[in-house]
């Protein structure tokens, strides 16, 4: 359960408010784009230069749009508690980032009482297949770093495997508070959707 790291990585493109500084990519490659847009569509002059100006304003002066900065350490999967929460050897109860699972248990007055939701045993199942007794490597988003609970939010990676994505993929998992200025919004959103289309997991009910 030691922390080894943090490495870190910025990561998505940010547009600055007047005065701060400003992705030269979107300064240089964005106009560029939209003049062979519009030049291909046909939608005129007049519709170019409103989109022109809607562009420009994001750029410049509208409020920021940031893929946050991330952190990343590997440690040691103990004990998996559900579809989306898991123990580490020192302890430290980490929540998955990003989706939810079906719950196993429900809280009664001062007790939890062991009541699984349809396919929370099937998405705990999964999820101690991908993890538990593994190395991990865990991927912190500094905006969001732990929950009302004291649990760390992660990003949880086995090797190649994205874990949070695999169980999204396979239906055992919605997709919980997304934002669009989450790292792995678009990835999710392609994982859920591809669940509802094949109707797997909560998605065949």
């Amino acid at each position: 359960g030691s922390l080894k790291g943090p490495s870190r990585a910025k990561t998505g493109f940010i547009f600055s408010p007047r005065g701060k500084r400003v992705s030269s990519f979107a300064f240089r490659f964005f106009p560029l784009s939209l003049f062979h847009l519009f030049n291909r569509s046909n939608f005129g002059v007049f519709s170019g230069a409103i989109l022109g100006g809607l562009l420009l304003s994001l750029t410049f002066g509208a409020p920021s749009l940031v893929f946050g900065e991330t952190e990343s350490y590997e440690v040691f999967a103990k004990e998996v508690i559900d579809g989306d929460t898991t123990r580490l050897s020192d302890g430290t109860l980490v929540r998955y980032l990003g989706i939810d699972s079906p719950e196993r248990r429900r809280r009664a007055g001062e007790r939890w009482i062991y009541d699984p939701q349809p396919f929370a045993e099937e998405a705990a199942a999964l999820n101690r297949e991908l993890v538990e007794g593994k190395k991990i490597r865990l991927e912190v988003e500094s905006r969001e770093r732990s929950d009302r609970f004291g649990r760390v939010l992660a990003y949880v990676f086995v090797g190649e495997v994205f874990v949070n994505e695999k169980i999204l993929e396979k239906g055992l998992a919605k997709r919980y508070r997304p934002s669009p200025q989450s790292k792995y919004f678009f990835s999710f959103k392609r994982a859920e959707e591809a669940a509802m289309e094949g109707r797997r997991g909560v998605w065949s009910q």
